[in-house]
């Protein structure tokens, strides 16, 4: 994955412009480049080129300044609060 992403980059900086994936034609500039996931589950990639993909199979990288960016953000579930001991309040 990281051989394919470099090489579209150095395609970007060589030539202007990069080929969309014909799968899940990403990177776009119109990419959203947030990628919500719930838990430590594995980023979802499209399978021929694997980056990073949605629910859909829709490229969820995005082009900015020639560079790819993508930005996962990870919900997890917070732990609960200890109880109180006690009234806080002196007597």
């Amino acid at each position: 994955m990281v051989r394919l992403i470099l090489q579209r980059a150095f395609d970007v900086a060589t030539n202007g412009c990069m080929a969309p994936c014909p799968v899940c034609l990403g990177p776009s500039a119109r990419g959203r480049g947030v990628l919500l996931l719930e838990g430590d589950g594995p980023v979802p990639q499209c399978p021929a080129c694997e980056g990073a993909v949605d629910l859909e199979g829709r490229s969820v990288g995005t082009l900015q300044d020639g560079e790819l960016r993508l930005k996962v953000i990870r919900l997890c579930e917070r732990p609960s609060l200890p109880e109180p001991l006690g009234d806080p309040t002196p007597p």
